[in-house]
């Protein structure tokens, strides 16, 4: 599919942010968002990964509907919190189609700065991500 046919199919849905997941030798290594600004996808920012586990790594099953976003009081962390709070449109993903349960989507910094997803017993799930670096994009 390419750029154009899937603008045309997110314009159809009514989507207005797009996340890739690019893989290097099989494994995700890169996050990419995307918001559609009129007829073209504008890249907002990305993330760099150095490790990702996942729920069938651990053989864990989670859904989550509805995610709140924070953050520990590391600035990184509270500036990466911003970006996505920015991307999302919210303190909240919300999926009202989506059975599941209420959880965090939390970012901390331990020396290295990683996403961590809690569920409503405040114990963390997967995906865990480590990144190991991630940037706005500042261009038009």
């Amino acid at each position: 599919m390419s750029f154009e046919d899937l603008i045309d199919y997110m314009i159809r849905k009514g989507y207005s942010r797009l996340i890739i997941i690019q893989s290097k030798k099989g494994n995700p290594s890169r996050i990419i968002f995307y918001q559609l600004d009129m007829d073209s996808l504008k890249k907002v920012f990305e993330m760099l990964i150095s490790g990702l586990s996942l729920q069938v790594d651990k053989k864990i099953k989670q859904k989550f509907s509805e995610l709140e976003i924070k953050a520990d009081d590391n600035q990184e962390s509270q500036n990466l919190r911003k970006i996505f709070t920015e991307f999302f449109g919210s303190d909240y993903i919300i999926d009202p189609k989506k059975d599941g349960e209420r959880g965090v989507l939390y970012i901390k910094y331990d020396k290295d700065l990683t996403i961590e997803f809690i569920n409503s017993n405040n114990k963390i799930t997967c995906p865990k991500i480590r990144v190991r670096r991630w940037s706005v994009d500042t261009k038009g």
